[in-house]
């Protein structure tokens, strides 16, 4: 996945371009919210919003 900055509260902070990258990945049906979530390590939540 990568190093991210994290905020003071220990929260990770994505850049655009990962942002985009990954929304792109769910649009193009390359995998699905799920599956994008586990192989990065996010909650699906914070990818959906």
């Amino acid at each position: 996945m990568g190093e991210h900055r994290r905020k003071a509260d220990g929260r990770r902070v994505f850049s655009t371009e990962f942002k985009r990258t990954t929304v792109q990945r769910i649009l193009t049906g390359e995998k699905m919210v799920a599956e994008l979530s586990r192989e990065l390590d996010i909650a699906p939540s914070v990818i959906r919003n």
